[in-house]
């Protein structure tokens, strides 16, 4: 049996191997944006831009002031002062300048070079700016796509967002970043150098001493590491400093990021003054509660992850290859529905890559504890809610990370607690709105499949796999086959709060008519997001009716044949209380209905989904 000290050694020795791994793959990542000439987004990058971008802000300003003052006198560059009308700001102007020559600042550039790409940044800026007033909704949508901005800002992709912008040539673009880098010299950042290349003595932009210097004094940027659960009971706390892993100094309050460099002053002080000790008393109450990985759960994960098993997991393992290219002249049919197959394996790759990656990771987290006793180390944000502070193998994480994951020790289970176990079991498999009364019907009408699917998983898959939550209702069928041959299970019972954002609004403003939707009263299920559907479907029906031009009428008609259905308010509703904007609640309508709609056309994307998403919105 392992002693307490075996325990804390092992789990010394897998914090300090989660550290080192997420320390080689941030410097890997690190090296990658060098590459790429992104210095600006390094620590370095972002210290010098810290330090300088007032500084080069000044020097603009009162550059344009001069030109202001007297249009017609001549200037250094002065030609290039039109070519910033775009901007907003002196300020903006100066981040996109200063940005692009700190992506430079090691890459030893010649001087033409150099201000061609301080030029080329301006006008993709220009760009930018033009079609975000124009077609913001698209831009947005093609950003979450991962499209870079320098393909956003192309002339093709301009042209099919039908947002024209005139083309800058060489010239242009020189006279503008000979401006911005005679400004920019000024700032002890960088320096122009002669060096002699056969014949020829060209200069070179290089970074100062001084700036070198500061390059390689600067620390390295922090990097978040992905801890997994812990193989002994996390350091209870006792203050706001110090508990959860073992050596660690974090803190008990997850402050926003914005007052992280305050921390330990003004970010927690009141915090300090405040009587905490409830929050102190619940979070270590849940650190000291063991719980247990079943290897059986696990190995029926892994077997189902690496044979591609439809419906376990959010997507694949093998994403979706893209069609080949069709022969010479093809028909329109076959055309499209090559398209229409390449669009699918192109999502497919690009939005469920960071799953699959956080899948394997998952697993292979999971195998590495499976049968292993574990606890959790806990703090809670600065809104109250408490968190894991392990990213793997956490009752908060996927479905198939709960369900492998249940208490220590195994107690007794009465006839009241297999009926709670039944209601959690209808819930995971969908019956989140129905009564009581009819999740503990459903269970016990439901309770042989539920046995035969415990017996043999993967080969009566289709008595489970249609759970909402298909892992923990399995997880829940499991147990009820435990508890028959031994009467007792850790199994846990999770069971969803209605609403929970507009729940805790209407407690706390004492709201009853959204309290009671929410279901913080009464004997009987309401249905917050079906009431706003039902309310919103209406409003569609009243728009169809009495707008006055066909095309206005034809946006509700669109929504109502797509039908509105309480998943469609869903994302709106629950994101309100959060600090959801209508921009936001835009893009979740544009998600829905470019996946109804299936491939559009760039230049088509504004009227098939955009205005439609703008105006449900």
């Amino acid at each position: 049996m392992q002693t307490i000290h075996d325990q804390e050694a092992r789990q010394i020795a897998n914090q300090l191997k989660a550290e080192a791994r997420s320390h080689q793959a941030h410097l890997a990542q690190q090296r990658r944006l060098k590459e790429l000439g992104k210095e600006s987004s390094l620590s370095y990058g972002a210290a010098l831009f810290k330090r300088t971008a007032g500084v080069l802000e000044a020097e603009l300003d009162a550059t344009f002031s001069r030109f202001a003052e007297d249009p017609t006198k001549a200037g250094v560059h002065w030609a290039a002062i039109p070519m910033f009308d775009s901007f907003s700001s002196v300020a903006q102007i100066a981040a996109v300048g200063l940005t692009a020559a700190i992506d430079q600042l090691t890459r030893k550039q010649r001087v033409a070079t150099f201000c061609q790409h301080l030029g080329w940044a301006v006008e993709a800026e220009t760009r930018l700016i033009r079609l975000s007033k124009a077609r913001g909704l698209e831009m947005r949508r093609l950003i979450r796509e991962r499209m870079s901005k320098r393909a956003l800002a192309s002339p093709k992709v301009m042209a099919l967002l039908h947002c024209p912008m005139p083309a800058w040539d060489d010239r242009t673009r020189l006279v503008v970043g000979q401006f911005l880098l005679d400004h920019i010299l000024r700032l002890g950042l960088l320096r122009m150098v002669k060096h002699r290349i056969g014949k020829t003595n060209p200069n070179f932009i290089l970074p100062t001493e001084e700036a070198m210097r500061f390059v390689i004094a600067c620390p390295p940027s922090g990097n978040k590491v992905g801890h997994t659960a812990m193989l002994c009971p996390p350091v209870p706390w006792e203050g706001l400093f110090g508990g959860g892993l073992l050596n660690s100094d974090d803190c008990l309050i997850k402050v926003p990021i914005a007052d992280l460099d305050e921390l330990r002053t003004t970010a927690t002080e009141h915090y300090r003054q405040a009587d905490m000790s409830r929050i102190i008393a619940g979070v270590n109450h849940l650190q000291a509660t063991p719980l247990e990985v079943s290897a059986e759960l696990v190995e029926l994960e892994r077997i189902a992850w690496e044979n591609g098993i439809d419906g376990l997991f959010p997507c694949a393992k093998v994403p979706l290859q893209v069609p080949d290219r069709l022969g010479s002249d093809p028909s329109e049919e076959d055309l499209k529905a090559r398209n229409a197959l390449a669009y699918r394996a192109h999502r497919d790759q690009e939005i469920h890559r960071p799953k699959r990656i956080r899948i394997e990771r998952s697993i292979q987290h999971l195998e590495a504890l499976a049968g292993e006793t574990v606890y959790q180390a806990w703090n809670a944000d600065y809104r109250g809610r408490l968190y894991t502070l392990n990213r793997y193998v956490s009752h908060q994480g996927s479905d198939a990370e709960k369900a492998a994951l249940s208490f220590l020790p195994k107690l007794p289970v009465s006839s009241d607690g297999c009926d709670w176990l039944l209601k959690a079991a209808a819930g995971h498999w969908g019956m989140t709105r129905s009564s009581w009364a009819e999740r503990l019907q459903w269970g016990r009408d439901r309770l042989p499949e539920m046995l035969a699917a415990a017996e043999d998983p993967l080969s009566r898959l289709e008595l489970w796999r249609g759970a909402k939550d298909p892992w923990q209702y399995l997880q829940v069928a499991l147990a009820m086959k435990e508890v028959r041959e031994t009467g007792a299970t850790g199994v846990p019972i999770r069971l969803d709060q209605t609403s929970s954002g507009p729940g805790i609004l209407a407690a706390l403003m004492r709201d009853r008519e959204v309290g009671r939707l929410c279901n913080l009263w009464g004997s009987t299920p309401k249905d917050l997001y079906g009431t706003v559907a039902a309310n919103l479907i209406k409003r569609l029906e009243h728009d169809r009716e009495f707008w006055e031009t066909p095309a206005q009428q034809s946006l509700s008609q669109l929504w109502l044949d797509y039908g509105i259905t309480r998943s469609t308010v869903k994302g709106a509703v629950l994101a309100a209380p959060y600090g959801g904007r209508h921009m936001s609640l835009t893009d979740g309508l544009v998600d829905l209905l470019a996946e109804h709609v299936g491939p559009v056309p760039l230049e088509e994307f504004a009227y098939q989904v955009a205005v439609p998403a703008r105006y449900l919105a």
